[in-house]
């Protein structure tokens, strides 16, 4: 999945020198490197961290599987701003898309995005 990046207090970035550094530490990150964020704490690591499929199983399995027997009062949506998003969010049970983020079409085409980018950081 993606994290959703909600604020950036902890990095200063300069868009014109293509950089970002973390404060805490001192680590400066370049256009172009490959960074992951833990999507729970917002830390920032330094390298491409290996992902895999989601699975439902355990509690989580056992929490959906209720939400489809009470398919009357309680139904599971999911979050998607694609094609591929929404494909997997129905193979994987969801009963539709709950939340779609209009601000994705300003991605595409690819030229939008220096400009929202811009936008943003202002």
């Amino acid at each position: 999945g993606k994290p959703c990046v909600v604020g950036c207090g902890a990095l200063e970035i300069d868009s014109k020198a293509g950089t970002m550094t973390v404060k805490s530490t001192g680590k400066v990150f370049k256009d172009g490197d490959v960074i992951s964020l833990n999507g729970s704490t917002g830390e920032v690591i330094d390298a491409a961290i290996e992902t895999t499929e989601p699975t439902l199983g355990g509690n989580f399995g056992k929490l959906l599987a209720w939400a489809d027997a009470t398919d009357d009062v309680c139904q599971v949506m999911a979050n998607a701003d694609s094609g591929p998003d929404a494909a997997k969010a129905l193979e994987l049970g969801a009963k539709g898309i709950g939340l779609c983020r209009t601000e994705h079409m300003f991605f595409t085409p690819p030229e939008r995005l220096p400009v929202v980018r811009q936008w943003i950081l202002r």
